[in-house]
Formats: C-alpha cells, structure tokens, sequence
C-alpha cells in the first residue's frame, strides 16, 4: 500500500510538471491567467500529499521528544509544588507547637494565679488546658504523615528521573519508549494524590475559625475582684488564640494552594499534531518540505520566462527584417489606357483646329 501510494504521487508530480512546462508555459501571458486555479490547486494538493506527509516523517520523532520534555516539566513542576506544599505543613506544625506552648503556659500561669490573681484550678484553667490539649494533640496528629508526604515527594522525583532516563535512552523504540513514560507519569500521579489525601486541609481550617471565632466562656467567680481577674485573663487567652488562627489560616491558604496542582494523564497526541504543535521548532523540515514540492512552481515560472523572452525576441527579429517607410522607392508606373486615349483625342483636335486657322488667314 505505502508503495503504491508512494508510485501515485510520483506519477502525479510528474504530470503536474508535465502539464506546467509543456501546456501553460508555451502559452501568451494573456491566456495563462486562466490556468492559475488548477496551478493553485494542484501545488496545494502536492503539498497536502507530499509536504505533510515528510515533514510527518523527518520531524515526527523531534516533536514527539519535545513534547515529552513539557510533559517531564509539568511533572517536574508538580513535584515543586507539592515540596511547596510539604514546606508550609512543616510550617503550620511549628506554628501550632509554639502556639500550643503558649497556651500550656498560660495555663501553668492560671494554675499559680498569674490571670486571675488567685492560684486556681477552677473553670478558666480547666478552659486553658483543654485548648492546650487540643493543640498538642493536632500537633501530633500533623507530624505522624510528615514521613510518608517526604517518601511520596521522592517518589514523584524518582518517577521524573527515570522519565528523563527513557527520554534519552537511545535502544528503546517509540512504543516501549511511551509505555515507560506512561508508567512513571501514573506513579507520580499517585503519589500527588496520596500527598493531597494525607494533608488535613479542611480540618486547618476549621481550627484556624475556631480559633478566630468566639470562645466559649468559663464559669465565671461571684467574687467582683476574682471575676475582673478572670475577665483579663480569659481576653489574654483569646488574642493569643486570635493570633494564632490568623497565623494557622495564612499558612492553610499556601498549603492549600500547593496542592491545587495535578499530575497531567500521559496520552500524547499522534505525530500529524505533533508536528503542527510544535511547528516553530521545526521550521527547517517545513522548508525543506515546501521547497521540494514547490519545485513545480519553480520550474513553471523559469518556463514562463524563457518563452517570453523567446517571444520577444522573435518580434524584435521581424521589426528589423522589415523594410522601414523612409527605405521604400516610388515605382513609376505606365500610362493608363483611357488617360493615353484622351490625350490622343485632344492632340487631333487641336491640329485639325490649327489647319482651319492656317486656311483662313491665308
């Protein structure tokens, strides 16, 4: 089949020549007008049939590597942003361990009497260290996946290496070459999702609201001097909560952020898109291409030219061959017979009329 078509192209492109220099060159610049839609159509049909098909061939495997290459890179960039996102776990655990440390020391501080006054263990302390409690518990809670999110990023840089790796193997062939690069791309997908799946995001937020929101109020004492200690103690408690909802909230929205990004299913598109894809990169096949099927074109306008100049130099050849008006000499042609014949009548008269004359003067 390959050959056959390959038989019929070469059959057309050289009729297509054929008719160019044998049927419309010859003709008068006048007359070929007519024939520019089957030149125009015909040189575009061989560039449809011929230009695209090379290019498919001489610039396919380019195309193809560039657009492996994006494809590593938007992994590759994956894989950054999530080591983004890593980053800003790690800091929201930190945060939350010195806030948590805060909140443990004001309850030590309650517990001796710093807030309210009065060394105490009533409701304002026992409000203090459960909210202490409960960040020390999300602290844990926020270290225990660090391991497995680390191992996960290694993964994906694994995965992005090893891509590269097949990129510039040179004994694989196209298809082993893209199954190798299927494969790895589905690893590191996996892995950015494990990653998105072990990052408590919505549970950040939640205690980063709790935290900003309105607290609950303790058991206030009845005595006025211990209930306005209580009161400064227990508004102290929240700003520092304030703080650090507001701290825990901004590294949520980078957290969050971080893990927006997914890994892109590897499913290239075939050669013949590829190679109008990435055509800026492949300027040299295309005008290797062109120029090999606009040969016809070529030939036909270097066709056209020497026949008019053949022609113009056949008129000029017959302008000088031809006698000019100022070189042509009057030929003196014979007497006409009726002029001979009246010119005879008009000499007899006038003799006859000359003897009558002679006789009457004599």
């Amino acid at each position: 089949l390959a050959f056959g078509a390959a038989a019929a192209m070469t059959l057309c492109y050289g009729g297509f020549v054929h008719v160019l220099q044998k049927g419309v060159a010859p003709l008068p610049p006048e007359e070929r007008v007519k024939a520019r839609p089957v030149l125009i159509g015909g040189t575009l049909l061989i560039m449809l049939g011929s230009a695209y098909p090379n290019v498919i061939v001489a610039g396919g495997g380019l195309a193809a590597n560039i657009e492996d290459r994006s494809y590593i890179a938007s992994v590759a960039a994956v894989g950054d942003s999530l080591k983004a996102a890593a980053q800003s776990g790690e800091q929201i655990e930190t945060v939350v361990a010195a806030g948590a440390a805060k909140i443990v020391g004001l309850s030590e501080l309650e517990a001796t009497g710093g807030l309210s006054g009065s060394p105490s263990s009533g409701a304002l302390a026992d409000l203090i260290a459960a909210k202490a409690r409960a960040l020390t518990d999300l602290q844990t809670e926020l270290s225990g996946p660090r391991e497995r999110v680390n191992d996960e990023i290694s993964r994906i840089d694994q995965s992005t290496d090893k891509m590269r790796s097949s990129l510039i193997a040179k004994d694989l062939k196209p298809d082993e070459r893209r199954a190798l690069m299927q494969r790895h791309g589905d690893e590191a997908r996996s892995a950015a999702i494990a990653i998105r799946s072990l990052t408590p995001v919505a549970a950040l937020q939640s205690l980063a609201d709790d935290l900003m929101g309105p607290q609950t109020e303790p058991k206030w004492s009845k005595k006025p001097e211990t209930r306005s200690n209580q009161e400064d103690g227990f508004r102290k408690y929240k700003d520092e909560l304030k703080r650090l909802g507001k701290s825990i909230a901004r590294h949520t929205d980078e957290l969050q952020e971080s893990l927006k990004v997914k890994v892109p299913i590897y499913d290239p598109p075939p050669t013949s898109v590829l190679v109008v894809k990435h055509w800026s990169a492949l300027t040299n096949t295309y005008a290797l291409a062109v120029a090999l099927d606009g040969l016809p074109l070529v030939l036909y306008f270097i066709a056209c030219v020497l026949h008019d100049a053949a022609r113009r130099v056949t008129r000029e050849t017959l302008a000088k061959d031809m006698p000019s008006p100022s070189q042509t000499t009057d030929v003196e042609l014979g007497p006409h017979p009726h002029a001979t014949a009246a010119r005879a009548r008009s000499t007899s008269t006038v003799r006859r009329n000359g003897r009558v004359d002679a006789d009457e003067t004599q």
